[in-house]
């Protein structure tokens, strides 16, 4: 299996020291970025795209939404969220906006990590089992992007707003 750089993107410093933790742990993942909230991650991917982003929706200057937003439009990646805002309605909106999963931020001080490990592993390997090429251009036909380019496209069809299922801790 190919090689990964992962980036998280999380306001909370805990979260952000955890959750790249996980991912140092998982076999194949060679680089670990870490993004305070929007902004930041923009920066690092302009300088290095990562191959994977964990995303929080809750953060200061450019929220986990908006950032999808932006993110799909200059660079579509594989996007999986990470968040305490669980709400249907923030989940659907998400997934519309271009992430491949949801994960449901395990809450307290003595949250289990165990199923947030195990959903990131799988998330890794999904990612992994996709050629880059193949997943470029899978993106950019959900969002109307020249693949090539990166640029908007001429939409073919209509969105697609779901094609997975949210996965919950």
């Amino acid at each position: 299996m190919r090689e990964l750089r992962a980036l998280v993107v999380d306001d909370s410093s805990l979260n952000r020291r955890t959750i790249a933790a996980i991912l140092r742990d998982i076999a194949g993942i060679s680089e670990v970025d870490v993004a305070r909230d929007g902004a930041d991650a923009l920066r690092v991917i302009e300088a290095s795209p990562p191959d994977f982003i964990t995303l929080d929706l809750d953060m200061p200057r450019v929220d986990g939404f908006e950032f999808l937003q932006l993110l799909m439009d200059r660079h579509p990646l594989p996007v999986v969220v990470v968040s305490g805002l669980s709400a249907k309605e923030n989940i659907f909106r998400a997934l519309e906006l271009g992430a491949i999963d949801f994960i449901e931020k395990p809450h307290g001080e003595e949250a289990p990590l165990e199923g947030l490990r195990y959903q990131l592993v799988e998330k890794v390997r999904l990612v992994q089992q996709l050629s880059p090429l193949a997943l470029q251009h899978d993106l950019a036909d959900d969002f109307g992007l020249d693949p090539e380019l990166g640029a908007p496209a001429r939409p073919t069809h209509e969105p697609t707003v779901l094609k997975r299922v949210p996965s919950k801790v």
